[in-house]
């Protein structure tokens, strides 16, 4: 496969993963304003939900108008950027394998608020379900920013910050936090020793009959 078309790929991923993130953050939103005692930190939620959902229509307007500035599209990043809005307008139509990727998308998210869950049950934390629903999933948009590796860092401080400010304590987020970062290194490892055993052929997809 070519670079430029596995890049396509994974950023194509990315962006499903940020869209049905932001989805799920809305539908956890009022349990999120419920819970939390300072109008700061209520703002600070709106506030990450709004910038979601900015960057989601900046992408869908990016995909459906045409836009002529000559000193952007000189730019290199700008058109990696309507490459990526291109492949976002290509997502929204309908299709079964795209309603699928969509469905696969907001599973991920779900599931992730199941494991989380699991890990505090499983490390004898008192962290509700619901709290984990409405907050852990904004941290998890936080350490979707390029800034850290894997997200390690950021990720850390937006469970402290935002689940401290849901009254869970600081060493319960951080412990939680980096459960669930090496669980995801230890999946990544064993799905590395998957694809180093198997052979190519097991990986073949046939785009045509996909």
């Amino acid at each position: 496969m070519p670079v430029g078309t596995a890049v396509r790929i994974i950023l194509a991923v990315r962006v499903l993963s940020f869209i049905t993130l932001v989805g799920v953050i809305a539908a956890g939103l009022p349990i999120a304003l419920e819970l939390l005692k300072e109008p700061r930190d209520e703002l600070l939620m709106i506030t990450l939900l709004a910038s979601g959902i900015g960057v989601i229509a900046a992408l869908f307007v990016l995909a459906h108008i045409r836009l002529r500035v000559p000193r952007l599209e000189r730019w290199a990043f700008f058109q990696k950027l309507l490459t990526v809005a291109g492949d976002f307008r290509l997502l929204l139509t309908p299709s079964h394998g795209i309603a699928s990727a969509w469905a696969a998308a907001l599973a991920q998210h779900l599931l992730r608020v199941g494991v989380l869950a699991a890990l505090a049950t499983g490390l004898g934390l008192d962290i509700p379900l619901a709290t984990l629903f409405a907050f852990a999933t904004a941290a998890l948009l936080m350490a979707m920013v390029p800034i850290s590796f894997g997200g390690w860092g950021i990720r850390e401080i937006a469970f402290v910050y935002l689940l401290g400010a849901a009254g869970v304590s600081a060493e319960a987020a951080l412990s939680l936090s980096i459960a669930f970062g090496l669980l995801r290194v230890l999946m990544g490892v064993i799905g590395g020793l998957a694809w180093v055993v198997a052979n190519d052929g097991h990986f073949h997809v046939d785009a045509p009959s996909a």
